[in-house]
């Protein structure tokens, strides 16, 4: 087990476990998420495209968990504001898709916000205090 030093804090393991379980639900049951969040029946390709994102909330839960550098935090934040970005896109060009595309970018906004906050965290732990500067003439 990594040392709680090394790990994500509370909240982190928190989110990537939430993210996890979100990824793990679209796997299992995308059809009933996708007409819950889209307002309509799920078509074949959007239980597809349903699972597949899953299996990427998976991943990447599981590779946060694993080796929660900032690096990896910061790409995992980066993924999801593409995926936001994508999501936006969608529900401004296909107006049937509209409530789902714009509940999927939320969701991914909410998981960037995390991934970006904790990145920052992490990239400013590890940075060293810097020395105090002697002034000229004082001891």
């Amino acid at each position: 087990m990594t040392p709680p030093a090394l790990g994500l804090s509370a909240p982190g393991r928190a989110a990537a476990l939430l993210r996890g379980a979100y990824g793990v639900a679209l796997c299992c049951a995308p059809g009933p998420i996708v007409t819950v969040v889209g307002g309509s029946a799920a078509t074949s390709r959007e239980r597809v495209v349903a699972r597949v994102l899953g299996a990427r909330h998976v991943a990447q839960a599981a590779v946060t968990l694993a080796r929660p550098t900032p690096v990896v935090l910061a790409l995992g934040s980066a993924a999801d504001v593409l995926h936001a970005a994508s999501m936006i896109g969608l529900a401004a060009l296909d107006r049937p898709r509209w409530r789902l595309g714009c509940t999927d970018a939320l969701i991914a906004a909410a998981f960037a916000a995390a991934g970006g906050t904790l990145a920052a965290r992490r990239a400013a732990a590890a940075v060293p205090a810097p020395e105090p500067a002697a002034l000229p003439g004082l001891p």
